[in-house]
């Protein structure tokens, strides 16, 4: 018998969890092959490791895809969950909220930052509260790429459309940017 429990009962609450018409979609962390997968599709200008819209989303969903197009989830509701969850694979958990909150428009990204460094400013600090001796997976995952994948871009001017690239095989790795897939 081993002294721990399986990371699925212990890391639970680090699952992104996405209301969606009143549903509760939790999407699995992104996978060590996949993460793999998906870092060398969005940095191949070559085009050699392309993958289809169908399968970014389900990469980056996992399970919760075919559940939600089985509820009818609108298919933006399912775009800015895919794009909450690629905030959240690459950048953390606070930029996938600030995803969510504002899908990525200028206007409600600055004015949820600015609520938010308000209401930051009125809450002790950590150093003064009973905090959690075990840090998060957030605060222990480096920021930086293994050295198995290349290096990400940066993202284009928001001005500027990254637009869509195709491989002669019509399928594509390159998102459309956010702001050009706004919603409302």
């Amino acid at each position: 018998m081993t002294q721990f429990r399986d990371y699925q009962e212990v890391a639970l609450q680090d699952f992104l969890t996405l209301p969606i018409k009143g549903v509760e979609y939790v999407i699995q962390p992104v996978g060590a092959a996949d993460g793999i997968r998906l870092a060398l599709a969005l940095t191949d200008d070559a085009g050699e490791h392309d993958l289809t819209d169908e399968e970014f989303r389900a990469l980056l969903l996992g399970d919760q895809l075919p559940r939600m197009r089985a509820d009818n989830v609108p298919e933006v509701a399912i775009l800015r969950a895919t794009m909450t969850a690629l905030a959240d694979h690459r950048e953390g958990r606070a930029a996938a909220v600030a995803f969510w909150e504002t899908n990525a428009v200028p206007e409600r990204l600055a004015a949820y930052m600015a609520a938010k460094k308000s209401s930051e400013a009125s809450t002790p600090s950590p150093s003064t509260e009973s905090a959690n001796p075990i840090p998060s997976p957030a605060s222990t995952t480096p920021t930086t790429s293994p050295p198995a994948t290349p290096p990400a871009k940066s993202a284009p001017n928001r001005g500027q459309s990254a637009g869509r690239k195709s491989s002669g095989s019509g399928r594509s790795s390159k998102r459309t940017s956010p702001a050009s897939t706004r919603s409302g």
